[in-house]
């Protein structure tokens, strides 16, 4: 498996790609200003250029781990700590206060803690901006975030002195490589690294520890698509329920319609018989009222609806006319309506007067055949 180490260092950037314990690649770029100090952004951008440099793997993501020598990263002996059994919980205690027991005049966080014996301990100590930039400068370049630790946590097999708080001097190019290659290998084992989990900075979370809860996690979603396939099998088939009730409710509602259609006919029908059975023919009913007035009266107007008959009459007397209708068939009650006028039409003085009448039903005419069919039917 490939993995990536790097190291910073004061006056060099050194860079190693190892694979199954072996160096395949290694590089290194150096730190130079015209004038002042370097600085964590001129470190930045002298490892942006390294990591461009990197052959790449095009099916997966290779790990970086980081080293800080001095004067980024360092081992500090710390007393008067509290016991506490987990480390973990130590090292989250010690970053709350880190101003307690670290004294720098940049910002700076605790990579991690080592118990050497009760109430002293040995923590990692980096350059919080540089830090911040180096894990920035990673995940530009598509790159995965390993673990931060200062190079005085890395025991070297050979070839390495002790100074001041424990960082290795680099006595060269072939330093700097042995300390890139030692935190590749042990990425996982060093006790003094800032996690990923831990680093503040991080983009891009080390997914390379949670293998089996990505098979555990996969193993769910697919029962979870099984599920959701079961469920979407039984969603469609009560949508076919539903659409076959649907299709029967307006069946069942095309025939109330029909039925309340076929009420409707049927007492139109029956209306329009019981109005046929009381309707006289007008032809007959103009000739009867003709025949029975006056000779002397005349009709102006003529109006017959269903159930009666309004005559305008211009006679001599308006009586004669009232007492000769009344002997029509099929009219009865007449009655005059609204006033009775006077008009002088040539020498003679008539009066004008209209006269209402009823039908009366004839009991005698035949029956339609409707009206058979419907008596039948009962």
């Amino acid at each position: 498996m490939k993995r990536i180490g790097l190291h910073v260092g004061e006056n060099e950037i050194t860079a190693v790609i190892i694979e199954w314990g072996k160096v395949v690649w290694s590089a290194a770029t150096p730190l130079q200003v015209n004038s002042g100090t370097i600085t964590a952004a001129h470190v930045v951008i002298a490892l942006d250029s390294l990591l461009s440099r990197l052959p790449r793997d095009s099916w997966r993501t290779l790990r970086v781990t980081t080293a800080f020598g001095l004067p980024w990263g360092r081992v500090k002996l710390v007393k008067g700590v509290p016991a506490i059994g987990r480390r973990r919980e130590l090292e989250s205690m010690l970053r709350l206060n880190t101003n307690r027991f670290v004294a720098s005049t940049r910002p700076v966080i605790i990579t991690g803690a080592i118990a050497v014996s009760e109430g002293e301990v040995s923590i990692g100590i980096v350059d919080v901006s540089l830090m911040e930039g180096v894990t920035r400068a990673i995940a530009n370049q598509k790159l995965r975030v390993g673990c931060i630790v200062p190079a005085a946590a890395i025991k070297l097999i050979e070839k390495t002195s002790e100074t001041r708080d424990g960082d290795p001097v680099s006595d060269g190019h072939a330093t700097g490589i042995a300390i890139a290659t030692r935190v590749a290998g042990a990425d996982r084992s060093l006790k003094l690294g800032l996690r990923p989990s831990d680093n503040p900075s991080a983009v891009v979370p080390d997914t390379s520890r949670r293998r089996v809860s990505i098979a555990a996690a996969c193993l769910v979603a697919a029962g979870l698509v099984y599920l959701g396939s079961q469920l979407n099998i039984e969603r469609q088939n009560m949508t076919r329920d539903r659409l076959a009730v649907r299709k029967i409710a307006v069946v069942s509602d095309s025939v109330a319609r029909e039925d309340a259609d076929l009420g409707r006919l049927h007492r139109d029908l029956i209306t329009t018989t019981s109005f046929a059975r009381r309707r006289i023919s007008t032809a007959l009913l103009l000739g009867a009222i003709t025949q029975a007035l006056p000779a002397d009266a005349a009709i102006t107007t003529l109006r017959i609806d269903t159930t009666t008959v309004d005559v305008v009459t211009l006679s001599p007397r308006t009586a004669a006319v009232v007492d000769a209708l009344a002997d029509v068939p099929s009219l009865a009650t007449p009655t005059i309506i609204g006033p009775v006028s006077r008009e002088t039409v040539g020498p003679r003085e008539l009066e004008r007067a209209t006269i209402r009448l009823h039908i009366v039903p004839d009991p005698n005419r035949a029956k339609t055949r409707f009206e058979v069919d419907r008596e039948q039917d009962r």
